[in-house]
C-alpha cells in the first residue's frame, strides 16, 4: 500500500475504537508498512487510536480537531459507516471531500454537529424540540433550510441541509473540539459500497 494515496493533504486518524487492541492493530500496521507518524503535507499516513478512556479519547479528538482547523481532510469512525470529513466552513475542505470521492458536485453533503441546540445555529428549524430529541444522536439525518452562517459554498444549489449527529462519541466530541460543523460523508469513491471496517477503507483508497 503506497503511503502517498491522494497526493494531497490527508490524514487518516481511524478506528477508533474499544474492540481492536493496541497489539492487534501494530501487527496490521507492520503487515501493511504503514507508518505510523501523523501526517505531514502531501502525505497519506494511518494512525491507530484505541479509544479505551476519556484521556485516550481526548487525545484521539485533539489530534483529529487539530488536522481539522488545518483543512486536511480526515477518516473518521461513525455509528454507521467509516466516513471522511472536513471543516464545512473551510471551502478548500470541502473541494478536497468532492475530489477524494469523485463525488459530482451537484450532489450536497451532509454536516455533522456535536449537539441539538447546533441545530438552531447551522438551520432554521421548524419541528419541536422534542421530536428532534427522539431521534437524534442516531443514524438519522434531518433536513432544514440552511441557516445563513453555514458556508455558502457548502452545497451551493440547495437552500436546504442534511444534518446528523452521530451516536458515537469521537465524532461528536470532535465536532464540538471544531467549534463548527463537519461536512461529513461516507468513505468511498462515489457509487461504490459503503466502508464499514478498517480494511475495507485501506482497500477503498
Amino acid at each position: 500500500m503506497k503511503v502517498n494515496i491522494f497526493k494531497k493533504t490527508i490524514v487518516y486518524v481511524a478506528a477508533v475504537s474499544t474492540k481492536v487492541s493496541q497489539a492487534d492493530f501494530a501487527y496490521r500496521l507492520r503487515a501493511m508498512a504503514i507508518p505510523t507518524i501523523f501526517s505531514v503535507p502531501l502525505r497519506c499516513e494511518l494512525k491507530k487510536l484505541c479509544v479505551k478512556d476519556e484521556e485516550a479519547l481526548a487525545h484521539a479528538v485533539h489530534s483529529a480537531a487539530s488536522s481539522l482547523k488545518k483543512g486536511h481532510v480526515i477518516a473518521v469512525p461513525t455509528d454507521t459507516v467509516y466516513g471522511i470529513a472536513g471543516l464545512a466552513q473551510n471551502s478548500e475542505a470541502v473541494n478536497r471531500l468532492y475530489s477524494i470521492k469523485n463525488r459530482n458536485c451537484s450532489k450536497p453533503i451532509a454536516i455533522s454537529v456535536g449537539d441539538i441546540d447546533d441545530l438552531y445555529r447551522w438551520s432554521k428549524v421548524v419541528v419541536p424540540k422534542q421530536i428532534l430529541e427522539d431521534l437524534l444522536p442516531g443514524p438519522v439525518t434531518v433536513v432544514f433550510e440552511r441557516s445563513p452562517e453555514l458556508n455558502p459554498l457548502l452545497n451551493p444549489n440547495t437552500h436546504l441541509v442534511g444534518i446528523r449527529i452521530p451516536d458515537h462519541a469521537f465524532i461528536r466530541n470532535l465536532s464540538r473540539a471544531c467549534g463548527s460543523p463537519i461536512a461529513l460523508t461516507s468513505a468511498n469513491k462515489s457509487s461504490d459500497q459503503s466502508t464499514l471496517s478498517l480494511d475495507c477503507l485501506q482497500e477503498d483508497f
